[in-house]
């Protein structure tokens, strides 16, 4: 069986075929992530509208955010506004705080029905 790019790389890596290049590899490699995420942040805000009712999903923190629901009250760039259907009480020793919305970028979202 053949190895895949990624598998060729990997086994490249542990057999210190890079050693003398590691941080360059792990930049490069870095650099092309944090693109694509970016690229797929910019596709999905792109097909989410104002009033979209959506629910927060992905790796997203803190981690009481996650199953979240509301409507997308804006979206700027890839980052989007949600109205939170029900707000979020946060307490600590001597303050109560109530979250009614929140940002997230759009990459941790997913358009759910009402």
């Amino acid at each position: 069986m053949k190895a895949t790019p990624l598998q060729a790389l990997a086994f490249a890596i542990r057999n210190g075929d890079y050693d003398k290049k590691l941080d360059y590899v792990n930049e490069v490699v870095f650099r092309e992530l944090k693109e694509r995420r970016s690229e797929l942040s910019y596709e999905r805000a792109r097909r989410l509208d104002l009033g979209d009712y959506v629910e927060v999903t992905g790796n997203i923190k803190p981690r009481y955010l996650m199953g979240v629901r509301g409507h997308i009250t804006e979206i700027e760039g890839t980052r989007v506004t949600i109205g939170l259907e029900d707000t979020i009480t946060r307490t600590t020793r001597t303050r109560r705080r109530h979250i009614g919305s929140i940002i997230v970028t759009a990459v941790n979202l997913t358009k759910v029905k009402p």
